[in-house]
């Protein structure tokens, strides 16, 4: 066992490898007995969600990570305590979360894999500037553990853009150009799904969107239609066409035939699957579907870049109070 040290203030930076594995986490924890805890901490995803998602999308989603259900805990952002990489990275993980449960005084801790590494990680957060996420790293960092800082060097890390793929990574609008081409660029949004009453929605409500999304875009697709989902870092919105400049010239106010088409087949756009209704003057009128643009690339990820109302950088709420 090798052992790499540095002095950043109060704490050490230990390197510890094992094998190949290698595992660098923020602080000096003794080694306990092997524990590897597979459990679920605190505040994972829902029981009767994960079954709902067993029956919608069957086992298969079930067995891609026998050790953790990565859809919540990539699909947010995290505080990472330490990272293990290699063929050993889960068992050395598992060690660095048992002494970090058991000695170093953060029991909810957990351990998620992401892409080649296993991280030791805390938390789930929609965003890293979140009152949450900043009051949580906060006192991370300040956690004393026998008189030294050991996780003075924690920090947030970003979501897996591949978690946004969902269950159904064909049926995602991150997804779409590579099927359809580079010429894809809007598509309707018809639907979203999300807690918008809430400043800062919770993780499972963010799973229960996601899942609703994704559901609703595989029964469009059932019923014909070309229908994609794409999560979002607070609700998920769900899209039906394929379009590229000749169908939309939302400055000219021209749509093709396909376009007027789609839009009378789905003339709204739904708040978890109900229309809404917004007033303007003395006039009420339903929230109507609308185009979005199709992301260029799952690396530079996905936007609602908002092509009719391109210089519109009103809130959602300001933007509900007028009529579409």
């Amino acid at each position: 066992m090798n052992f790499f040290s540095r002095q950043p203030r109060f704490s050490r930076l230990i390197t510890l490898g094992v094998g190949m594995a290698m595992v660098t986490y923020a602080g000096s924890l003794a080694m306990g007995a092997l524990v590897l805890d597979d459990s679920r901490p605190p505040g994972g995803p829902n029981k009767k969600l994960k079954e709902e998602g067993k029956k919608l999308f069957g086992p298969e989603a079930e067995r891609t990570n026998p050790m953790r259900d990565e859809s919540t805990e990539s699909a947010s952002w995290c505080i990472v305590l330490g990272t293990a990489r290699g063929p050993d990275a889960a068992k050395i993980a598992g060690i660095a979360l048992n002494n970090i449960q058991r000695e170093g005084k953060l029991p909810e801790a957990y351990v998620v894999q992401r892409g080649e590494a296993w991280l030791v990680a805390l938390g789930h957060f929609t965003a890293p500037d979140s009152d949450e996420a900043k009051s949580e790293l906060a006192r991370v960092r300040a956690t004393s553990v026998q008189g030294s800082l050991p996780y003075a060097d924690a920090f947030l890390a970003a979501p897996n853009p591949k978690a946004m793929l969902g269950n159904k990574p064909e049926f995602s609008l991150v997804a779409a150009r590579a099927q359809h081409g580079e010429r894809a660029k809007y598509t309707l949004q018809v639907g979203y799904y999300g807690r918008e009453e809430l400043a800062e929605p919770s993780e499972a409500d963010l799973k229960e969107s996601r899942t609703l999304a994704e559901v609703a875009a595989a029964k469009l697709r059932q019923e014909g239609e070309v229908a994609f989902y794409f999560h979002g870092p607070r609700r998920s919105m769900v899209t039906v066409g394929v379009f590229d400049e000749t169908d939309a010239d939302p400055a000219a106010g021209i749509q093709s035939k396909r376009l007027r088409e789609t839009r009378e087949r789905h003339p709204y756009n739904l708040y978890n699957g109900a229309g809404v209704r917004v007033r303007s003057g003395n006039k009420e009128a339903m929230v109507r579907s609308r185009l979005v643009g199709i992301p260029e690339s799952e690396s530079k990820g996905a936007t609602e870049e908002k092509p009719e109302q391109k210089q519109d950088n009103r809130s959602f709420h300001e933007r509900m109070r007028g009529v579409r």
